[in-house]
């Protein structure tokens, strides 16, 4: 979902620029999503854990979270998915599963 999360006014521009501090990130995660990592070890990686940080971003507001797939452009998610693997499994959908449900129709 941070692969498809574009800020959607002032607020949230502040809401992720307060968590890259807060995290000490030099980095956008929403644009570098696999520089995320889970991790049991402490406390402190596991706050870089992406479900976390998506859950920040969006307030756990499930709509606010199914719009980072659903409403952003398909090659916005094929760019930044890139390193998170998405893209790859964008590819898969479109290869193989769509024409199992098109051969179903």
């Amino acid at each position: 979902m941070l692969n498809g999360f574009v800020c959607a006014g002032q607020q949230e521009e502040e809401n992720l620029e307060d968590l890259c501090q807060e995290l000490e990130l030099n980095f956008d995660p929403c644009l570098e999503a696999h520089r995320l990592r889970h991790s049991s070890h402490t406390a402190r990686s596991n706050r870089r854990d992406p479900k976390l940080v998506v859950k920040r971003l969006t307030g756990g507001d499930w709509d606010r979270e199914q719009e980072c797939w659903t409403q952003t452009p398909l090659a916005t998610l094929r760019e930044r998915g890139v390193e998170t693997y998405l893209t790859e499994f964008l590819d898969e959908v479109k290869n193989r599963l769509l024409p199992l449900i098109a051969g179903h129709q």
